[in-house]
């Protein structure tokens, strides 16, 4: 996800722009903010200067925060189509406002330490208050809608593939491959990092459980050899559509991560004496928390968000009952991330910036196990 960098202190005209940009923002000719975007969800994420906003399928409109100003080829494109940021499939969405840099850290345990709740705990888990205190982290600004969070309903849901090892019914891909490396990793090279860590999970899945996957390797968060992470996940999904489109016998889509935290969290499990990089399940809900109201995003709809939810739980429940300390607490955000393209879609976080390549590689193990144990068994 997110690379966090310490905080800095910001200088007196960045508190300025910080005030007046969203205001002047608005306030630009032919510029319309689709109804899904009003002013305090703008303002829910700090300042607009350090950040990009774009559609999909028009140029990039930059605030250059240097010189504050738009760069002339989107002021052209606003110019010369008035309606550009208000059609139906480039509207402006929360998931595409994606900060350049953190300032502040995310607390490991905001809502209390992970414990390794089982299916022994069910009568307690109906309680979706007890459910979400004790399995999940979540995001201030991440709207829950607690009717989603139904245990019989996650225990119900249909997650299971039939295994066919003539075809391919995994897709492994990242998000961020260009950008997400281990403590000592070579940044040169993309197999150090979180594409490594995925190229072992497609080969113990074919080796060990007679699963084929594809490796979809794409880079989407470095572009002419610069960090680019603003867009990442709308460049993926041109991609990794394709890929689903041209193999319609995947059923499983699997985009890996690594967490950036501070300070170093210890995500370290021993078992057996062998070291594995503790990982963590993240939805992307597709609703915001304003105000204590919680909206749908009617531009970033998810239409597989309770078969996510169901499977990011049973893959949570398995771990905590063969793996225990395998895993972290359940992560929920406001964005959709990259798990609306399939039912059964997981977004998973190995590890962090200060765990080694041996620890995520060695997680590996245990995610081929849940998927075979879950899904395919």
């Amino acid at each position: 996800m997110q690379r966090y960098r310490k905080k800095k202190k910001m200088p007196w005209k960045a508190y300025i722009r910080k005030l007046i940009f969203p205001a002047a923002l608005l306030a630009i000719p032919g510029l319309m903010l689709s109804k899904d975007i009003a002013i305090a969800k703008i303002l829910l994420y700090g300042s607009l200067p350090y950040s990009y906003i774009h559609t999909e399928d028009t140029p990039r409109l930059k605030l250059d925060e240097d010189k504050e100003v738009w760069l002339e080829q989107d002021t052209k494109a606003v110019e010369n189509d008035p309606d550009i940021y208000k059609k139906d499939d480039g509207i402006i969405g929360l998931d595409e406002v994606i900060y350049q840099e953190e300032e502040e850290f995310t607390p490991l345990y905001e809502d209390g330490a992970k414990e390794n709740i089982t299916y022994d705990d069910l009568e307690q888990l109906r309680d979706v208050d007890y459910m979400i205190h004790k399995l999940y982290n979540k995001d201030a600004s991440a709207g829950i809608i607690k009717d989603k969070f139904d245990v019989d309903k996650f225990l119900a849901a249909d997650l299971s593939i039939e295994k066919n090892s003539s075809e391919p019914q995994v897709l492994i891909f990242h998000t961020h491959a260009g950008t997400e490396f281990f403590s000592d990793s070579d940044t040169s090279d993309l197999y150090e990092g979180v594409v490594g860590a995925g190229r072992e999970l497609q080969r113990i899945l074919k080796n060990q459980y007679g699963i084929e996957a594809i490796h979809h390797t794409g880079v989407y968060d470095v572009i002419d050899g610069k960090s680019s992470r603003d867009g990442s996940y709308e460049r993926m999904e041109v991609e990794v559509q394709k890929i689903l489109k041209e193999n319609p016998s995947i059923e499983l889509a699997i985009d890996i991560h690594r967490d950036g935290i501070e300070p170093d969290p210890q995500l370290v499990n021993y078992i057996n004496g062998k070291p594995y990089a503790k990982f963590m399940f993240v939805n992307g809900l597709s609703a915001i928390n304003d105000g204590g109201k919680v909206t749908e995003i009617e531009s970033l709809k998810n239409p597989n968000l309770d078969t996510n939810l169901a499977l990011s739980f049973n893959m949570q429940m398995a771990a905590n009952k063969y793996f225990p300390d395998s895993t972290r607490k359940m992560y929920l955000k406001t964005y959709r991330f990259s798990t609306f393209m399939l039912p059964k879609s997981l977004l998973v976080e190995i590890g962090c910036q200060y765990n080694t390549k041996e620890e995520a590689f060695n997680s590996m193990e245990i995610l081929a196990y849940l998927i075979e144990d879950v899904i395919f068994n």
